[in-house]
C-alpha cells in the first residue's frame, strides 16, 4: 500500500509514537510518505531515522519563518506556477474557504513537496488541525486518496477551547475515518460532533521487545530512583511531581529523582528544586533518545505521573510513558487525568489519586516506598496490562485493517 503521513514536524521526541507506526508499516512492506510543515527538532535523534533511511521519506516545504519573507516568497512561487496550474494556484488561495492556511501561502508551499500525480492509499493525518489540512489539500487536489485521522491528545482538549467548538465540523463530515488513542478521546471526539461510527479507539502501540522486563527490588541502603519523564510544560504538573518528592525525599534520603524532558518550564522548574531545598537530590536529564530512555526505565525503581489539566484545558490523552514505564516493571503512581485511567492498571500496576493533591501524591510514593516487597507483583501486572492492550504488533495489524477497509471504498472518498 501506498501511504501518506501528514504531521507537523517531523521527526522529534514527542513523535516517537508516530515514527512506530511507520517502522512497523514499512517492515510490513508498504510505501510511507511523511509531508510535514517544517524540520523536527534532531537535538535527540532517533536510531530508526537512519535504519529506515527516513529521511528520503520525509518532506518538508521551504517556507520561511518569517511573515515578511513567507509573503513574498509565496508571491514568487505564484507568479511561476500559476501559467503551469492555475486551478491549483487559485484553489490554495482561497482566504474565505481556508483562512490563514490560504493568506499564509500554507496550501502553495506545501505544493512544492506533495505527490500529487497518484492517489494514495490511505493518507493518514496525526492530529487533528493535520485532519483539517489534509482535507484542505484533497480539496485543492493536492492530495489524492481516503483520509484517515488520528486523534492524540491536546487536539482534543485545548485545541478546541481555542478555536471554538465547531472546529472539527468540516472534517468530521469530509474525513472517511477517525481513530483515537483513548476511550476518553474518543468520546470527546463524538461529544464535538464526530459521528459514532466513523471513529474507534486504537491505542499507541510500542515495541515490547526493546522493554525488557526487570523485577525492582531494593536492598538496603541502596538508592532508589524514582523518574518522571515527559515535556516540562503546565499539563505533565512536574510541579507537583517536585513538591511531592521533596516531602519524600525529608522522610526517605535515599531517594534521588530523574525527570526526562525538555521544554519552556525547566528554569522555572529547576529554580523550584532549590527553593524545595532538594535540587542536590533532583537531576534534569533534559530530552533523551529512545536508546537512553530505555537504558534510563531500566535503572528506575518507581515512576510518577503527576499530570493536571492545564489552564488551557489540556489535558494527557494517553500516556504513553506510563505505558513504557509499566512494560518495563516499574510501579506507577499517577493523576486521574484524561485517558491515563485506561492507562494504568488502577490498584494492580500502579495507583491512581487526584490531580494537582500533593498529600495525595506523598502518601501514595511513601505507602510504595514503605513496602517494597510489593513492586515485583505490581511491575508484573503492569507487562501483562501493556502486552494485553498495547503491543505493537497487535494496533499495527489493526491500523492495517482500517487502512484496507478505506483503500477497498467502503468509506466514501
Amino acid at each position: 500500500m501506498r501511504i501518506a503521513f501528514v504531521v507537523t514536524s517531523f521527526p522529534n521526541p514527542a513523535s516517537t509514537p508516530i515514527l512506530k507506526q511507520i517502522t512497523a508499516l514499512m517492515d510490513r512492506g508498504h510505501e510511507v510518505d511523511v509531508y510535514g510543515d517544517r524540520q523536527g527538532d534532531l537535538s535527540a535523534p532517533h536510531a530508526d531515522i537512519d535504519t529506515y533511511k527516513l529521511f528520503n521519506r520525509i518532506h518538508h516545504p521551504r517556507m520561511p519563518s518569517s511573515p515578511w519573507q513567507r509573503f513574498c516568497g509565496g508571491m514568487s512561487m505564484l507568479g511561476k506556477r500559476i501559467w503551469n496550474d492555475p486551478g491549483t494556484c487559485l484553489r490554495s488561495l482561497n482566504v474565505a474557504k481556508y483562512g490563514e492556511m490560504a493568506y499564509g501561502f500554507t496550501l502553495l508551499y506545501a505544493a512544492q513537496t506533495l505527490n500529487h500525480e497518484k492517489p494514495y492509499d490511505v493518507i493518514h493525518a496525526q492530529f487533528g488541525p493535520n485532519g483539517i489540512k489534509a482535507m484542505f489539500l484533497k480539496e485543492c487536489r493536492l492530495l489524492k486518496g481516503p483520509l484517515l485521522t488520528t486523534f492524540r491528545g491536546y487536539d482534543l482538549t485545548a485545541y478546541p477551547r481555542r478555536r471554538g467548538g465547531a472546529v472539527y465540523r468540516g472534517l468530521f463530515r469530509a474525513g472517511n475515518y477517525f481513530t483515537a488513542n483513548s476511550a476518553f478521546l474518543a468520546q470527546r471526539a463524538m461529544e464535538l460532533g464526530c459521528p459514532e461510527d466513523k471513529i474507534e479507539v486504537l491505542p499507541t502501540g510500542i515495541n515490547l521487545n526493546r522493554f525488557k522486563h526487570t523485577a525492582r527490588r531494593v536492598g538496603p541502603e541502596q538508592e532508589i530512583v524514582v523518574l518522571s519523564v515527559g515535556r516540562l510544560v503546565e499539563v505533565k504538573g512536574i510541579r507537583f511531581g517536585l513538591q511531592a518528592m521533596a516531602e519524600i525525599i525529608r522522610e526517605f534520603p535515599q531517594v534521588q529523582y530523574d525527570i526526562v524532558g525538555d521544554g519552556p518550564l525547566r528554569s522555572s522548574l529547576q529554580q523550584l528544586a532549590v527553593e524545595l531545598g532538594i535540587a542536590n537530590r533532583v537531576r534534569f536529564l533534559g530530552a533523551q533518545s529512545e536508546e537512553q530512555l530505555i537504558s534510563i526505565y531500566r535503572d528506575s525503581h518507581l515512576f510518577l505521573f503527576p499530570g493536571v489539566v492545564s489552564r488551557q484545558g489540556d489535558e494527557e490523552g494517553f500516556g504513553g510513558v506510563c505505558v513504557e514505564a509499566q512494560a518495563s516493571g516499574m510501579p506507577v503512581v499517577a493523576t486521574e487525568v484524561g485517558g491515563i485511567r485506561e492507562t494504568v492498571a488502577n490498584g494492580q500496576s500502579g495507583v491512581l489519586v487526584q490531580p494537582r493533591n500533593v498529600t495525595l501524591l506523598v502518601d501514595a510514593l511513601r505507602d510504595l516506598l514503605h513496602h517494597p516487597e510489593r513492586w515485583p507483583a505490581m511491575g508484573s501486572a503492569g507487562r501483562t496490562h501493556v502486552t494485553n492492550r498495547f503491543d505493537l504488533e497487535t494496533a499495527s495489524d489493526r491500523l492495517l485493517r482500517i487502512y484496507r477497509r478505506l483503500a477497498r471504498g467502503r468509506n466514501q472518498v
